[in-house]
């Protein structure tokens, strides 16, 4: 481990202006483990954060890391190059503050990155609501600018004012859920990924056919990157920030795949993400963990919507979709960058009264 000390609002590094990283003569290796560890002991200690910037921990280079409940996000250099004119308010705190207060703040409602990731590839990405208000603030850091520059007409509360507002664990019908459950289906098994799933993880995501399909899993898929999305299940359940479960076979334990809910658990909706191995396609896998996430997702996190999305050249994807009985909500063309080729992308969602009446037929 490599914990840096977070530099606190008042030390003059914070207000000034970062410059760009360079993967030639910069430690790149060592910005992103020190910005991980970090990051990892303030969320220990305050069960709160998500993303951290080079400038918190005294680096002046343009990188950010930030920790989803699913995997990873490292930004290098990264750029906002286009924001919406649509804005809103959001209480908004920061780790220079020891999170210790929340100021309103107010982002604009969609922005569009350009960044460089860990493995030097060139990536493009829109951001709405929550994500955008997070990136919004953590590239403030590489231009010297605090949240508390955003504050309208100085609306300050206390951390525990927000917890009060803010639910931040995750909610059940019939109590707050400590531990992420195991669940089970027909054939198969959802259970909270182990340490011991990480060499399998690395063999099955590490084919190039997978990471070909899916926006966030990367190739190579190096040694220890499995470790480290692994770890961060427990702390981004505990955050309400999602749930992550290992996709096993029931009747021999194999590990199969991975399912998810992305976003922002602890409120209304949340976004739904998988894969499976290539040696167990087209076997009805992603449908049976599918409408079992669902079942959990209405049924126990009490959401009312779930949506999730595809690359439109998978579409073998959109029909597992389709089974669970969402509706295409649209298409987003050239939305992403897939090795230096812009991708559409197709939504669908579900509401829960549709998943209620599909279920009682």
């Amino acid at each position: 481990m490599s914990k840096k000390k977070i530099l606190m609002l008042g030390n003059e590094i914070l207000r000034k202006k970062s410059i760009p990283v360079d993967f030639v003569k910069d430690p790149v290796e060592q910005y992103i483990q020190d910005l991980r560890d970090t990051l990892y002991h303030f969320q220990k200690e305050k069960k709160i954060g998500r993303a951290i910037a080079g400038p918190q921990i005294g680096y002046l280079k343009r990188i950010i890391y930030m920790e989803t409940e699913k995997n990873k996000i490292i930004m290098i250099n990264p750029q906002i190059i286009k924001k919406s004119q649509e804005t809103f308010e959001v209480w908004d705190s920061c780790f220079s503050a020891d999170a210790a207060f929340f100021g309103k703040t107010l982002r604009h409602r969609v922005i569009t990155i350009e960044y460089v990731n860990e493995h030097q590839e060139q990536r493009s990405e829109d951001f709405t609501d929550d994500l955008s208000e997070l990136f919004q603030h953590e590239t403030d850091h590489l231009e010297g600018i605090l949240f508390i520059d955003h504050i309208i007409d100085n609306q300050i509360i206390m951390r525990s004012e927000w917890e009060r507002l803010h639910q931040i664990s995750v909610p059940s019908n019939k109590e707050t859920m400590k531990e992420i459950p195991t669940i089970e289906c027909e054939r198969l098994i959802l259970r909270p990924f182990v340490p011991e799933d990480a060499s399998e993880v690395q063999r099955l995501a590490g084919d190039r056919a997978i990471a070909d399909t899916t926006l966030n899993i990367p190739h190579p898929y190096k040694d220890g990157m499995a470790e480290e999305w692994i770890s961060s299940h427990k702390g981004a359940f505990a955050q309400g920030q999602g749930v992550t479960f290992a996709v096993t076979g029931k009747s021999d334990g194999s590990l199969l795949g991975a399912i998810g809910l992305m976003g922002k658990t602890g409120g209304h909706q949340a976004e739904m993400g998988y894969w499976v191995g290539k040696p167990y396609w087209n076997m009805g896998f992603c449908t049976e963990a599918g409408k079992a996430m669902l079942k959990f997702a209405f049924s126990e996190l009490g959401l009312i919507r779930v949506h999730a999305s595809y690359l439109s050249r998978n579409p073998a994807s959109g029909r597992v979709m389709e089974k669970l009985g969402m509706k295409h909500e649209g298409t987003r063309r050239h939305h992403v960058r897939k090795w230096d080729k812009f991708e559409d992308l197709e939504l669908y969602g579900i509401l829960k009264e549709e998943w209620e009446k599909a279920e009682n037929r």
